[in-house]
C-alpha cells in the first residue's frame, strides 16, 4: 500500500467440547474475538519523496500562480493599448497564458497525487513542471523586454517629435536669415528622416 494507514482484521473462534487453552470443556459454546491490527507506513525512500515533493509542491505552486498572474497582467495591458506595434506581442500572450494554465492543470495532478498519497509520481511529475515553469518564466522574460523596448523607442521617438515642434515653434518667432534657414532645413531634415 502508499502512504500511512492501518488494516484491520477480526478471528472469531468458537469451539465445543474439545478441551484446549482457548476452549474450556463444557458442553456450551464458547466463543472468543480478537481484533488484530497491522500498522503501515513510508519506508525512507518514501519519506524523503515526501519532504521533497511538499517542498517543491510548495515552490511550483508560488511559481504556476506567478507566471499565470504576469501572463493576466500582460494580457490586459496590450488589450487596452490599439497600438498596431504591440498587437503582435497578443499571440505571444496568449501563448504564455495557454501554457500557464496547462502549468495550473499538472500543479493540480500533482496536489492530487500527493495527497492520495503518491509521492513518487508527485515528485517525477514536480520535476517536469518545474523546468515548464523556467520555460515560461524564460518566455516571459523575453516579452517583458521585448515590449520595455518597443514602448522605449516610442516614447524616444515622441520625445523627438516633441522637442523638433518646439524647436520649429521657436523658428517662427524669430526673423528669417540664411543661417536661421539653415538651422531650419537642418531641422526639416531631421523630421523626415524620423517619420520615414
Amino acid at each position: 500500500e502508499k502512504g500511512q494507514g492501518q488494516y484491520l482484521y477480526r478471528f472469531d473462534i468458537q469451539c465445543l467440547g474439545i478441551k484446549t487453552t482457548l476452549c474450556h470443556t463444557t458442553d456450551e459454546l464458547k466463543s472468543r474475538i480478537q481484533l488484530i491490527t497491522l500498522n503501515y507506513d513510508l519506508n525512507e525512500q518514501e519519506e524523503n519523496l515526501k519532504t521533497s515533493s511538499k517542498q517543491n509542491l510548495l515552490i511550483i505552486n508560488s511559481q504556476s500562480q506567478k507566471v499565470y498572474n504576469n501572463a493576466e497582467f500582460f494580457n490586459n495591458k496590450i488589450n487596452n493599448l490599439n497600438n498596431s506595434e504591440l498587437n503582435i506581442y497578443k499571440s505571444n500572450i496568449s501563448y504564455i497564458k495557454e501554457n500557464a494554465l496547462r502549468v495550473n492543470s499538472l500543479n493540480k495532478e500533482i496536489l492530487f497525487d500527493w495527497e492520495n498519497e503518491d509521492y513518487s509520481a508527485a515528485f517525477e511529475k514536480s520535476i517536469s513542471l518545474s523546468n515548464a515553469i523556467a520555460n515560461l518564466e524564460t518566455d516571459f522574460n523575453n516579452l517583458n523586454n521585448s515590449i520595455y523596448e518597443t514602448t522605449n523607442n516610442q516614447d524616444t521617438l515622441i520625445d523627438n517629435l516633441n522637442n523638433m515642434q518646439f524647436r520649429l515653434k521657436n523658428l517662427q518667432k524669430i526673423n528669417v536669415s540664411d543661417s536661421l534657414l539653415s538651422e531650419l532645413d537642418s531641422t526639416v531634415n531631421l523630421y523626415n528622416n524620423f517619420t520615414y
